[in-house]
């Protein structure tokens, strides 16, 4: 049976902030997530595990929108805010933590060229100084939250590219200004290759090479990844001084996207 709560004198209720940075209500300290938006009414259920009280709100649908609205000032239909045993309210700081980390979600969105981690200690330090000591909050620390963050960087950053063939390669060379992407046969077939200088140097040297595909690590166009590998150091050239090599294994030197796995595409890698 729900609890006896007058529509007429409803206790208070606001939006607040999820962790994927959507809009929850929040009312006597228990959060509710949306649970239905329907032409009539939008449902919203507490959040707590196996909870059902819950709450409706008003909504009206908008000539030329998609989905209802719900209007606000809210228009409560339906309370229910009977929880079960062991369903306990959030604190202040709960709330507070959620907006800080909206805000810097904002930040990161639209600041695309400074770094998330930056991003977030400048905000951090924002906040410490604009807030007196009696009602400051610790905020976590990034390493605690930073998915959040890198996975919105990663959204934007997707190749939304329809096909194999509107793929296009921006990172070409490595950081000293060298050639990376060393052949590209742009057919139907496509083959990428990337390898550095250096990695070139060591397939020259090594006497033996390894290689073997993977079909689980690959770009989403692409039928396998392909990698080469060398002996390091290469034989004869540290004979007489092995003692002062300390690496001594099979490097990856070349990377090579391939889009079908057949004996020609091999062929055409190792040529």
């Amino acid at each position: 049976m729900a609890e006896a709560i007058s529509l007429i004198n409803p206790p208070k209720i606001e939006y607040v902030f999820n962790n994927a940075g959507g809009k929850d209500l929040r009312c006597l300290d228990y959060q509710y997530y949306i649970k239905s938006l329907g032409k009539k009414a939008a449902s919203f259920r507490c959040s707590g595990k196996g909870c059902y009280a819950s709450i409706s709100l008003k909504t009206q649908t908008i000539e030329g929108e998609v989905k209802p609205k719900i209007i606000e000032p809210f228009i409560i239909t339906y309370l229910n805010l009977k929880h079960i045993d062991g369903c306990t309210p959030k604190n202040n700081e709960d709330f507070r933590v959620k907006e800080f980390i909206k805000t810097v979600k904002d930040k990161v969105k639209s600041n695309k060229l400074i770094p998330p981690q930056q991003l977030y200690e400048i905000a951090r330090a924002e906040l410490a100084e604009q807030t007196e000591s009696s009602n400051y909050i610790a905020m976590p620390d990034y390493h605690n939250v930073k998915d959040r963050f890198v996975r919105i960087r990663g959204e934007e950053n997707i190749n939304r590219a329809a096909s194999l063939n509107e793929v296009e390669v921006n990172e070409t060379k490595t950081k000293d200004g060298l050639p990376f992407l060393i052949f590209d046969n742009k057919k139907k077939n496509r083959i990428l290759v990337f390898a550095s200088k250096f990695g070139i140097k060591m397939l020259y040297e090594s006497k033996i090479w390894h290689a073997d595909g993977t079909f689980h690590t690959k770009s989403k166009y692409f039928g396998q990844l392909y990698t080469f590998h060398s002996y390091f150091p290469p034989q004869g050239k540290y004979d007489k001084d092995l003692d002062r090599v300390w690496v001594k294994r099979m490097i990856p030197c070349a990377w090579a996207f391939t889009k079908r796995i057949k004996p020609l595409n091999f062929y055409e890698l190792t040529k």
